[in-house]
């Protein structure tokens, strides 16, 4: 992961003159636990001069035939709690040779976990995981065809539920969210014993142009791609009756709490104890249960989009469902520093990421109903801050807050703004009005400039819950005035 800049971010100059503006597989046999595996494998035939390559048991790999301009590559990567692959094939026209061009490639990544899980108090149970899926299998004709593969199961020769595995083409399609049952002890309670569990997701992509008949074979390309990721599980016992539980794994530490209509949910609190992570906690300090029901979380694997620097682990939270709540979650001053430098705070909030786009924001801007998104720098207080929309950053005691009426993934880190200037106009002489995007809730600043180099601030604007704000600039004069949006 490469490392920010710590400047601050800002969009092109621009520019108004004169009134207007411009804008400038295969499934290998394993049982070994708390591991992962990544595969790759490469395969092509050129008739041109039968050539054939092969590589495998590599995190990346890409061969190309130079004399026929086919391509083949692949790519696997995987974290406790989380396995991606990747495979691209490519073949040119075929000429007049006797076969053509073929290629096929494969990518197959996967983690082995370790569970340990105490039921409260101890009983016989299942585990119902919740997975989340993303993956597209394209082919540019007839010629081309991909797919992907999706497995779960058990792993060590534990006694487990059969494994679920999910299919394009004629096979079910992965959803985006689905579940999977695990039964772990044939019957024994859930006392902490620990088990294995397997997490895998493979993809391929071939093409093929063939010279037959005196037919040209037309070019091809097929890839596929795909990305799993666990977000958590709930405990059943035997008449599918939610258990309590406390949990640890690679992936991260989890917890679900039964609460009745009206309690509190200030009890809740969670520290992550799994190796090679922040080891961040999370607490609800605020909040209280509608109706009865039954608060999950689980720390999970990191974000796979290179574009956000956590600087806390993830948590996944569910069972507060549309109840306003207010979440703190810790962060570690030292990666603030290394990814933003010594200002760090003034970037940094409670973010959440939406499932429909799979882009992290501000916690607050996924609230329903009367939503203030406020910012506050300095710790939640419980006797004046909850209001739903309000947030804030306690640099002193290196957490962030925010109060929430969804449920979903969250962790501290600096979701980027849209900054933009969306409409300049001149409402009278000797004014413009500028209508811009920038950081919500927080203090942008509007730069100006007289040729097109970077200038001075002219003034800061707190933009909306939606991050939209106006500013009028009744000092503009002169043929040509540069403005650009900056946070912060």
């Amino acid at each position: 992961m490469s490392q920010p800049t710590t400047s601050s971010l800002s969009l092109p100059l621009l520019a108004i003159v004169g009134g207007t503006c411009g804008l400038l597989a295969l499934w290998p046999v394993r049982v070994e636990a708390q591991t992962i595996q990544l595969d790759t494998h490469l395969e092509g035939y050129s008739d041109a001069g039968d050539s054939v390559y092969r590589d495998m048991n590599t995190a990346a790999a890409s061969l190309s035939d130079g004399a026929s301009g086919a391509r083949w590559s692949s790519g696997a990567s995987a974290v406790f709690g989380s396995a991606t692959a990747a495979a691209v094939a490519h073949v040119p026209m075929a000429d007049n040779i006797d076969f053509g061009y073929v290629g096929q490639t494969s990518a197959y990544a996967d983690w082995i976990d370790l569970f340990t899980v105490t039921t409260s108090p101890p009983a016989a149970g299942r585990l119902r995981f919740t997975m989340r899926f993303s993956g597209a299998p394209t082919a540019s004709n007839d010629a081309g065809g991909s797919a992907y593969n999706v497995f779960c199961g058990g792993a060590g020769g534990v006694n487990l539920a059969p494994y679920q595995e999910y299919q394009d083409g004629s096979g079910n399609p992965a959803p985006p969210v689905f579940t999977f049952d695990v039964y772990p002890y044939n019957g024994g309670a859930l006392d902490g014993t620990q088990f294995n569990l397997q997490f895998a997701v493979a993809v391929s992509a071939g093409a093929r142009s063939l010279y037959s008949g005196g037919v040209f074979g037309p070019a091809c390309s097929a890839s596929a791609a795909a990305t799993l990721g666990c977000a958590g599980f709930v405990v059943l016992d035997d008449n599918d009756q939610l258990l309590d539980y406390t949990a640890e794994s690679r992936a991260g530490s989890a917890r679900a709490q039964s609460y009745p209509a009206g309690g509190t949910f200030s009890s809740f609190a969670l520290t992550n104890a799994a190796p090679g992570r922040f080891g961040s906690s999370m607490q609800l300090l605020g909040g209280q249960a509608s109706a009865a029901t039954q608060v999950v979380a689980a720390f999970v694997a990191p974000p796979q989009d290179n574009s956000i620097k956590p600087v806390s682990d993830v948590v996944d939270l569910s069972g507060t469902n549309t109840d306003p709540v207010v979440i703190k979650v810790d962060f570690d001053p030292a990666a603030a520093q290394s990814f933003f430098g010594s200002n760090y705070f003034a970037y940094l909030t409670l973010a959440w990421v939406q499932t429909s786009t799979g882009k992290w924001k501000n916690a607050v801007l996924g609230n329903t109903g009367n939503n203030a998104p406020t910012f506050f720098n300095r710790g939640y207080n419980p006797a004046t801050d909850f209001h739903l929309g309000y947030f804030g950053v306690d640099a002193t005691n290196k957490y962030a807050w925010a109060v929430v009426n969804h449920n979903s993934q969250f962790a501290v880190t600096f979701p980027p703004p849209t900054l933009a200037v969306r409409s300049v106009t001149r409402p009278s002489a000797g004014l413009i009005r500028l209508d811009c995007t920038g950081e919500p809730a927080r203090a942008n600043r509007i730069e100006v400039s007289t040729n097109f180099q970077p200038g001075a601030t002219l003034a800061t604007g707190v933009a909306a819950g939606d991050g939209t704000f106006t500013y009028d600039d009744a000092a503009a004069s002169g043929p040509k005035r540069f403005y650009r949006v900056a946070y912060p």
